[in-house]
């Protein structure tokens, strides 16, 4: 479960397809949510993600149309290795940025009480013209009926690693029965040129990713924290693994 929690925001599914079409031009916001990060792989596996975040037209700004495609592949329990595809809609579906990432997992946290690990992505904007850099601290809980996890997120801004955004994420599931889970997720930023956005919602995921045909299903919405971030953004996630 908490691997299914990639985190950097993402391409269209199908079931939000109609929404690319009626969406209206992207205006820059600020709170945005994006995912939570979680530990734990089995060696071998590889998973695509499909995820987008939908904020409606609301306070004056335009409505927000943004997701990414991830594809994941375990080298071994400790090391994954991926790629991502990240997308926005202005007056056209265009991507905005391609980054090469790797997460490592120094404690797993089906071994321990508590799991620690990183992830590391390098990328290029293509909009901004400047290498991107991020880098997440993971914190990971695993139980028999439930797991959490919790991130610290390091992001530079405009390719200078003197001005960056800190983000905070933190998520926690209950499975209520097989391929069924219920969870809460917030998140927020703790140091920003922009307003500091801040959020909370409730998750729902629906199957799982063991490599059948039908994807892992994690319906979200969230709602705002403070005046910085949109009072409702919904996501929807898709995952496959193989």
């Amino acid at each position: 479960m908490v691997e299914t929690y990639r985190a950097h925001a993402k391409l269209t599914g199908l079931a939000l397809s109609g929404a690319i079409a009626f969406a209206t031009p992207a205006a820059a916001q600020t709170g945005i949510v994006d995912q939570v990060e979680g530990l734990g792989a089995e060696p071998g596996e590889t998973s695509v993600e499909v995820q987008t975040i939908w904020v409606p037209e609301q306070d004056g700004e335009a409505s927000l149309l943004t997701g990414g495609i991830t594809f994941d592949h375990a080298i071994r329990s400790w090391i994954v290795v991926g790629t991502e595809v990240e997308y926005e809609k202005n007056d056209v579906l265009a991507v905005e940025e391609i980054a090469a990432q790797v997460k490592l997992t120094a404690i797993d946290p089906a071994e321990a009480a508590i799991g620690l690990g990183a992830q590391m992505s390098l990328g290029y904007s293509i909009d901004d013209d400047v290498l991107v850099f991020d880098a997440v601290l993971i914190a990971a809980i695993e139980r028999e009926r439930w797991s959490g996890a919790a991130n610290l997120v390091f992001e530079a801004r405009d390719g200078d690693l003197s001005r960056y955004d800190l983000r905070y994420a933190v998520r926690a599931d209950h499975d209520l029965s097989e391929g069924l889970a219920l969870g809460i997720e917030a998140g927020g930023e703790l140091a920003s040129e922009d307003a500091r956005g801040h959020w909370i919602g409730p998750v729902l995921t629906v199957g799982d990713d063991d490599g059948g045909l039908l994807p892992e299903i994690e319906l979200s919405a969230f709602t705002a924290l403070n005046s910085a971030s949109p009072d409702v953004q919904l996501r929807l996630e898709l995952e496959w693994g193989f």
